[in-house]
């Protein structure tokens, strides 16, 4: 029993301390703490991060740029393909989140017009 306590205290730990990191990221700047999560690759640590993020961007915060959110897309596609359903929740609500805030910008780029300039035909063929 000792042996397990002793990787579950290891475990706990240094996900405390990747929290602590990533607090004082999110604190000094978004951008820094997206870097971050998508330098440690943790699951875990972005579940509990996630909600926050989606609470800026509800409360239409100006911390977050889309940008910083296109960057996390491919971490939270990853996180909904988990069998856990808060991973699952927590996800889904960023992304409402993302879409309910960007929409208006969003939708605007998938349009294009037969008179709008070449490049612009092919960002939104790209898109």
């Amino acid at each position: 029993i000792s042996k397990d306590h002793d990787t579950m205290t290891q475990v706990l730990f240094g996900r405390n301390l990747k929290l602590n990191v990533a607090l004082t990221l999110w604190r000094r700047n978004a951008g820094e703490l997206v870097a971050y999560l998508i330098r440690i690759q943790d699951t875990g640590v972005l579940v509990d991060c996630l909600p926050v993020i989606t609470k800026s961007l509800q409360e239409e915060k100006p911390c977050m740029s889309v940008g910083c959110c296109v960057d996390l897309f491919p971490l939270v596609k990853n996180m909904l393909r988990s069998s856990f359903e808060e991973y699952l929740v927590v996800g889904l609500h960023w992304v409402q989140s993302v879409i309910k805030k960007w929409w208006p910008e969003l939708s605007e780029k998938g349009k294009c017009t037969s008179d709008g300039h070449p490049e612009d035909r092919y960002v939104c063929s790209n898109f």
